[in-house]
């Protein structure tokens, strides 16, 4: 029977310690990854939150009648070592007029990045890739540049999953299981007609960085610096604004 693994706690770690060769220690690296995750999370919700009281002035000028909604579906594609051809992509949100041409909201999305093969000896594995994300946005109305209707500037929290499929010797592919939340960026640019209507249509392209911690079992099993990593997410969607 297949079993799925994934390494992001102490005990995985221990656990990648042994597969490797290594001897885990009281208060190595193996628990590090956790601890810098959270430290970094909570680094990026205390911008969240200092960002929001220094706009809290401007809530009262918001008018939350001329909020706008968008649903989007298309193609990602994950740009990390080895990783697969890329699949299905869907996002949504909300946003509403700040100040100007410039527009605040927030949107949430979720990416099956596909799956890949992996061989090692006689083992073999299944690693399946996906994104999950929720961003804070920044929406320039981008006058004058033609096609392009806005420019979208984001940032937030990813959770990078590459989850493990093993029928046998799942431990000797743990380097490469993920599962964390990280904090990422967006760009994203948007192709469509302007003009007041109910709902419109056009051409999203845009990508995501999310900053990873690079979980390596030989850096694990020497108690080695880890390094980071980093997981670029490209797309390309369909998208209907209502």
């Amino acid at each position: 029977m297949a079993s799925a693994w994934k390494s992001v706690s102490a005990g995985e770690g221990e656990r990648v310690s042994r597969v490797a060769g290594g001897r885990p220690q009281a208060g190595s690296r193996s628990s590090r990854p956790a601890a810098s995750i959270a430290s970094r999370t909570v680094r990026v919700l205390a911008l969240a939150v200092a960002a929001g009281c220094a706009l809290a002035p401007l809530a009262h000028a918001i008018d939350f009648s001329e909020m706008e909604g968008h649903v989007t579906v298309g193609y990602a594609k994950l740009f990390a070592d080895q990783a697969p051809g890329g699949s299905l992509s869907f996002t949504g949100g909300l946003d509403v007029p700040v100040v100007g041409d410039w527009r605040a909201g927030f949107g949430v999305g979720v990416s099956l990045l596909g799956t890949r093969n992996q061989i090692r000896g006689s083992l073999s594995a299944t690693v399946d890739y996906s994104t999950f994300e929720a961003l804070g946005y920044a929406h320039w109305l981008a006058p004058g540049l033609g096609p392009v209707e806005r420019v979208s500037l984001g940032a937030g929290l990813m959770t990078a999953r590459a989850e493990i499929s093993s029928a046998g010797g799942g431990a000797a592919f743990l380097d490469l299981a993920r599962d964390e939340i990280v904090p990422a960026i967006a760009l994203e640019v948007t192709l469509m007609p302007r003009g007041p209507s109910p709902v419109r249509a056009g051409l999203e392209l845009g990508t995501r960085i999310g900053f990873l911690r690079d979980l390596e079992i030989q850096a694990t099993a020497n108690n080695a610096p880890i390094s980071s990593e980093v997981w670029a997410v490209a797309s390309a969607r369909l998208a209907i604004y209502y």
